[in-house]
């Protein structure tokens, strides 16, 4: 076994940075030995000759809210079941003593309103005039019993009657995650590669998308693909090892002679198999699928053939079409992934519903991003603001979707690098899935080492270590800019690339996925 990680020798040129100038080579020569450091030390950490508190970012009030995840339910359903069943729970406070709120609480004002914020518990809350000035006495101190008093003697009502008034406000402080002890409508995500895996079987693809974060094609060289012996390796170790979901990707996942296989091995190993695919051998392999798969993604980037295939290929509307009928014909649990960018956004807005009305008597899921990683072959594609689509978006798949429970908070501490095992085509082990620098071959090391060495990688790039992040009241509800990214701009993934006007848009997008009205 390897002491060090075979860091690959163009890892510099992998890191996202373009350009052949001095100073850019100087950047990637940093970016690149930034890399390796972190590297190092996630190993010297899995070793045992480091210390654990350098890495312990999380708040005690955070990582202590984390839960199992029971059955086969796949990672991004990890909202308290008792939201979707309808299961209530009652809890209780003195109205005589100050409540027992987080320990760093702000506010900004934004447009009339006022969203607070509990760092550490990742609480929001968004509150009108009134309830704002209601709860800044809370925040000083007062007991609710003195609103009460107060609120009684200037409307000339009971004190029950004024409790009434105040309760719906004590409720949304306790739903939003702001009294200890209640974690409200909140979910804590900790870093978990051990339980969700990413294989991409090829980056073989019938087409070349133009916004393609692998930059696949009918064209790749393929001779260095994996065996089917070694993904089977592969997947067996992942699920011994407590693992919970694989997704199989590309490319094209289907054009790897071995997919069905693996995936039929995966689901019977007891794991929760997704598959995300382009759509167009979906009717040739659909009667296999119905036995080796949980749910299928197929994407979709325009709801009309002419915004799709201008992005995706001439005829590839039609084939998806084709694709999610089949999978619905055979009632698979079906998905259709598609992508915010430019050059669809104004025709997703204006013919997204008129384009899901035609499944709307059949059991299928919307999953509309708010925009797209400007990475392969989009690194030179306009950004879209996803600050400002997130609110129309999350209209859109409410009306589609319907709501599954109330919006939870989710505390992150990371945007998504080293929380999952991805796994190239030829065994390289990534920290993401945009498949940025390499970090080793799953040759080099089993799989319990594999996961705890990404568990480490995480920790070390989490927002408690960024510069731009750590003191920032929204860290935990953001996640921090995409390290990636942040890398190829910046030339270091310590460093974000939010900017005041970046933080600004993203708390009036909170202020109008979360007040009251929305």
């Amino acid at each position: 076994m390897s002491t060090t990680l075979p860091i690959l020798q163009d890892a510099a040129h992998k890191c996202g940075c373009g350009g052949f100038d001095s100073e850019r080579t100087i950047k990637l020569e940093n970016l690149a030995s930034e890399f390796k450091e972190l590297v190092a030390r996630s190993i010297t950490r899995n070793r045992g000759t480091d210390s654990d508190s350098e890495y312990l970012s999380w708040p005690e009030q955070l990582s202590s809210q984390e839960t199992d995840e029971g059955g086969q339910s796949p990672p991004d359903e990890e909202s308290d079941d008792s939201f979707l069943t309808g299961q209530s729970f009652e809890y209780s406070f003195s109205l005589v003593e100050p409540l027992r709120l987080g320990t760093k609480l702000s506010f900004h004002k934004i447009d009339g309103k006022y969203l607070w914020m509990s760092t550490y518990e990742a609480g929001l809350l968004v509150l009108d005039q009134g309830d704002h000035e209601l709860f800044k006495r809370l925040t000083s101190g007062e007991h609710p019993s003195k609103l009460v008093e107060e609120i009684a003697l200037r409307d000339g009502v009971t004190e029950h009657q004024a409790f009434r008034a105040l309760a719906p406000l004590l409720g949304r402080v306790a739903t939003a995650g702001f009294l200890k002890g209640i974690r409200g409508h909140t979910e804590c995500k900790i870093p978990t590669p051990g339980k969700f895996a990413r294989f991409h079987l090829t980056k073989a693809c019938h087409l070349e998308c133009i916004h393609c974060y692998a930059e696949s094609s009918p064209r790749i060289d393929r001779s260095n693909e994996m065996s089917i012996e070694k993904w089977t390796k592969l997947t067996r170790g992942f699920a011994a090892n407590g693992g919970q979901q694989i997704l199989f990707t590309g490319g094209e996942a289907l054009m790897h002679t071995g997919c069905i296989e693996l995936m039929r091995l995966a689901k019977q190993l007891g794991l929760y198999v997704t598959l995300f695919t382009n759509g167009l051998l979906i009717p040739r392999h659909v009667k296999e699928l119905s036995s080796c798969v949980d749910k299928v993604q197929v994407s979709l980037d325009g709801p009309d053939e002419e915004t799709n295939d201008a992005i995706r290929g001439k005829g590839v509307f039609r084939g998806v079409i084709k694709a999610i009928d089949a999978l619905l014909g055979a009632g698979i649990s079906t998905q259709v992934g598609m992508t915010v960018m430019e050059e669809n956004w104004n025709s997703w807005k204006t013919n997204f519903l008129t384009f899901a009305q035609r499944y709307a008597s059949e059991s299928i899921e919307f999953k509309l991003s708010y925009g797209l990683n400007t990475y392969g072959r989009a690194e030179h594609m306009s950004e879209i603001d996803v600050n400002q689509t997130r609110p129309t978006v999350d209209a859109l798949m409410s009306r589609v979707n319907g709501r599954k429970g109330p919006k939870i908070f989710r505390a992150q501490s990371g945007c998504g690098y080293g929380e999952q095992l991805v796994v190239g085509p030829d065994g390289t082990v990534y920290p993401c899935h945009l498949l940025d620098v390499p970090i080793c071959n799953i040759a080099d090391y089993d799989v319990p080492h594999l996961t705890s060495l990404l568990s480490n990688l995480a920790r070390l790039v989490d927002v408690d270590h960024v510069e731009g992040c750590k003191e920032c009241d929204i860290r935990y509800l953001c996640g921090g800019t995409c390290r990636v990214i942040d890398g190829r701009k910046g030339g270091s993934r310590f460093q974000t690339t939010c900017t005041p006007e970046i933080k600004d848009r993203k708390y009036r997008a909170f202020v109008d996925t979360f007040s009251v009205s929305a």
